[in-house]
């Protein structure tokens, strides 16, 4: 799907949206957080506020007063009778932004980033790598051919394409998520980074169901507009992440 030029007002409200799902990521289990963005990218605004509020309650995770005033803004904007969530009453609210200290990312999986030491570039930059013959690495990279086949994959290369070919995408990341409590449990974290005024919510559930063809299990997409503050969640992630895509630079004009 290209993103229209055109941007209207129900587009302020999934954009609203959207970035109260940036804010919920890392702090819902995974699957809740992939649904939630399915419901959005569906554009099913009648049942995901009451999704959000039930989960909150669920999981006690507390959003901002101004995130529970959004869930019954979204039903009286859709005429819903009443224009509160189920358990709306129930919402646990903080002004608090949570920390992203449970987890760890890292621009590799755990056990290659061990193996690689510190061969490993800070940041890492995939750009260039072909993931059909990952033996053939950049010059810049050619010290880490012992691990060519395990610094990238083909679900990588899946959510490049699925995110890559909409204009405006201005970079495109991979991190692995692993929690600080020493769970072995390892987990893909795609990022992008897009122009203000892209439709996010349509990027990001095409990349989930594109990952989601690769059998990864409850995609983890987060896309962000460019210019705006990251959660403390998606910070952590780009800053451990793998840089795997950015635009071809335009050639010199004519001489």
């Amino acid at each position: 799907m290209i993103d229209s030029p055109v941007w209207d007002e129900a587009d302020d409200l999934f954009a609203a949206v959207h970035r109260m799902l940036l804010r919920l990521a890392g702090r819902f289990p995974d699957e809740v957080v992939t649904q939630l963005r399915k419901l959005l990218g569906d554009g099913d605004l009648r049942h995901l506020p009451d999704a959000v509020s039930v989960a909150t309650v669920q999981y006690a995770v507390p959003i901002s007063a101004a995130d529970r005033e959004l869930l019954g803004r979204v039903l009286r904007a859709l005429d819903v009778p009443g224009g509160e969530p189920r358990l709306y009453d129930e919402v646990p609210v903080s002004e608090e932004t949570p920390s992203a200290d449970a987890f760890r990312f890292l621009p590799a999986r755990t056990a290659v980033v061990e193996r690689a030491g510190n061969r490993l570039p800070n940041p890492l930059d995939l750009t260039g790598v072909d993931p059909e013959d990952p033996t053939g690495l950049p010059a810049r990279l050619g010290h880490l051919a012992d691990l060519a086949y395990e610094l990238t994959d083909w679900p990588d290369t899946r959510f490049v394409v699925s995110v890559s070919r909409h204009p405006g995408v201005r970079g495109v990341w991979r991190a692995w998520r692993s929690t600080t409590d020493g769970s072995p449990v390892e987990r893909r974290v795609c990022l992008a980074e897009l122009s203000p005024g892209m439709r996010a919510w349509d990027i990001t559930y095409d990349a989930q169901r594109a990952l989601a063809e690769e059998d990864e299990e409850a995609p983890q997409v987060e896309t962000f507009w460019a210019g705006e503050p990251l959660p403390p969640y998606q910070r952590a992630a780009l800053a451990g992440a793998a840089l795997l895509w950015t635009p071809v630079p335009p050639g010199p004009g004519p001489g």
